[in-house]
């Protein structure tokens, strides 16, 4: 979607050296799908099949992978749940969210298009 803040890729973030290819592992860094980057430990991502929207948490150790802890397929239940954890912060946050399609699978082609 245009105008959606999207996190950079890892390679794009200072002193990172590395290039690193896009990942197709959810619990990875570089996966290719993250939606929005709400905060350095929690982001919301897009499986392959497109059928869900996830938030994920990062565990506490750096080297340690993201995590699902929450799974919805409609963009109300998206909002409510970000709500419920905190991640809505700002006025700028909640409108990106509004922005997503009313289904997590209306999102999908576009994704795939980027």
């Amino acid at each position: 979607m245009k105008g959606l803040p999207t996190p950079p890729h890892p390679c794009q973030i200072a002193g990172s050296g590395a290039d690193l290819a896009p990942s197709y592992r959810e619990r990875d860094d570089n996966y290719y799908a993250v939606i929005a980057q709400l905060s350095p430990r929690w982001r919301i991502i897009v499986p392959t099949d497109g059928i869900q929207w996830i938030i994920q948490r990062r565990e506490a150790s750096h080297a340690a992978p993201w995590r699902g802890v929450g799974y919805v397929k409609r963009r109300e239940g998206l909002i409510t749940l970000c709500g419920r954890l905190g991640l809505i912060l700002d006025a700028a946050t909640l409108a990106a969210l509004e922005a997503l399609p009313a289904r997590s699978s209306d999102y999908w082609p576009v994704a795939q298009s980027n």
